[in-house]
């Protein structure tokens, strides 16, 4: 609890109205969140109005107001602030009012277009296999100490974020390792962590449906960076041709990671087979049974940002070659007839790692099956058909989230760029439970290897605003 001088003073306002002396018991930017002596931040997004919500949110118990926009109408026993970024000022006013907990422990933020799930997922499981108890925020799922919730976000909202934050340093952590989504950046969840440590995977084209160009992506993941401290270390892929322009302007300490060329921390893939992978780290070789060639960047960036914070290189490299994959991440399900492989992909640069790695482990045809999400960037879907197209023996189109768009409009933009003898030879199955059915069918009949892509860990398909309870790995098993 704050009171309201308090807060006015970490506050940056444009104009106030009926202040007076007020306990703030919770904060909320959601109307139905706010409980009696709370403060609603009213924020306006693309088909939602805030202002829409304030009496909403007095009538729950908001005593205080604040808002980029007049409000509809004036309460006499309600204070109204008034400011010109209340998206930036609900982060700076949720790190005040939860006591600044990013500053009472070591935060880790990885972003980047792939790898950040499998990054944070394995420093989480190294540090905690070292005896130091740590929290996660993923797109897989949040965990604080002992208890696990299930992910809402990447990213979650600023209030969210700095509450789970705070109930880690009450279980008593000393790290969290965090996903830093460009939607959390562009919207300003993050903008008052205070980040020990920050690394950059990798970046290619996702996310334009928001974002609009690569241009403006690039520029929004460039902010975690131009905000690290001269306190923080940066840590960043240099193999990724768009790395420099990313890190450039950052005060940070810097170092780097690379699997082809010469940096602080570099890696060699020895071998990579069905069992896992066989590494050279710093001219340390280590056997690993996490698959996936791809994934030598995300050891590699786990590896770096634990020896930065101190941990001893022998029981780092211990600690890795007992990590698994991360849900949904490169996992391999086995059975007698058939050998299927579970993955998140959504971007052509994704599938694009992920054939590669395939083919090193294994010279087996190749079933896939997947789809493209509803409501998201359409400049992409066709370029991952192609990618598809090109490694697969046999394609299998379905669903996969259609939202508020149809499957067939889906398909449609996927097909845009496939020749008439190309599409004869996909399949396109709109339930995704049928497809997967038909994908394991197909693959051992042919005695190939099964790729199921898009969902990963997910457990539900979206339609229409309506989430049904929907699991992969539960459908792959059933069928295998």
């Amino acid at each position: 609890m704050k009171y309201l001088s308090q807060i006015l003073e970490v506050i940056t306002a444009v104009d106030k109205k009926n202040i007076t002396e007020i306990l703030i018991e919770n904060i909320a930017s959601d109307s139905r969140l706010v409980k009696k002596n709370g403060m609603f931040f009213s924020v306006s997004g693309s088909n939602l109005n805030g202002r829409d919500f304030q009496k909403k949110a007095i009538e729950n118990g908001a005593t205080v107001i604040v808002s980029e926009d007049e409000p509809k109408e004036y309460f006499t026993d309600v204070a109204y602030i008034k400011v010109k970024n209340v998206r930036q000022q609900i982060s700076i006013v949720s790190d005040f009012f939860f006591d600044s907990p990013s500053k009472k422990i070591s935060v880790v933020g990885v972003t980047g277009t792939n790898g950040k799930s499998s990054v944070v997922n394995f420093l989480f499981q190294i540090f905690n296999s070292l005896g130091y108890k740590s929290g996660l925020i993923s797109t897989i799922n949040y965990i604080i100490g002992d208890k696990k919730f299930d992910s809402t976000h990447t990213t979650p909202d600023s209030i969210t974020l700095n509450y789970m934050l705070k109930e880690m340093v009450k279980e008593s952590c000393k790290f969290c390792f965090m996903e830093v989504s460009s939607h959390s950046l562009s919207q300003f969840r993050v903008h008052a962590i205070k980040y020990k440590i920050g690394i950059f995977t990798n970046i290619s084209h996702d996310h334009l449906d928001y974002h609009k160009t690569f241009e403006n992506y690039l520029r929004t993941k460039k902010i975690f960076f131009d905000s690290l401290s001269v306190d923080s270390k940066l840590i960043y892929n240099a193999d990724d041709k768009n790395s420099s322009k990313i890190v450039e302007d950052s005060i940070a300490e810097i170092k780097t990671y690379s699997i082809k060329n010469k940096t602080d921390y570099s890696c060699k893939v020895i071998e990579s087979t069905i069992e896992g992978l066989h590494l050279k780290i710093n001219n340390k070789e280590i056997y690993t049974r996490v698959c996936g060639e791809f994934n030598a960047y995300n050891i590699l960036a786990a590896y770096a940002t634990c020896i930065e914070l101190n941990l001893q290189k022998e029981m780092v490299l211990i600690a890795i070659s007992n990590i698994v994959a991360a849900e949904g991440r490169f996992e391999i399900i086995k059975n007698k007839n058939l050998v299927s492989i579970l993955d998140y992909a959504h971007t052509d640069d994704a599938f694009r790692n992920i054939y590669s790695s395939i083919k090193k482990i294994t010279n087996k045809s190749i079933t896939t099956v997947f789809g493209c999400g509803g409501d998201r960037d359409k400049h992409k879907r066709s370029a991952m058909l192609d990618v598809v197209n090109k490694n697969s023996d046999f394609v299998i189109i379905t669903s996969d989230n259609p939202r508020s768009e149809t499957f067939e409009d889906i398909t449609r933009d996927m097909l845009s760029n496939s020749s008439n003898d190309e599409i004869k030879r996909y399949f396109i199955v709109e339930d995704r439970e049928q497809a997967i059915k038909l994908g394991c069918t197909l693959s051992v009949q042919k005695k190939s290897l099964l790729l199921v892509a898009g969902k990963g860990h997910e457990k539900f398909q979206e339609k229409n605003g309506i989430k049904t309870p929907f699991d992969d790995k539960k459908i792959i098993i059933k069928y295998s």
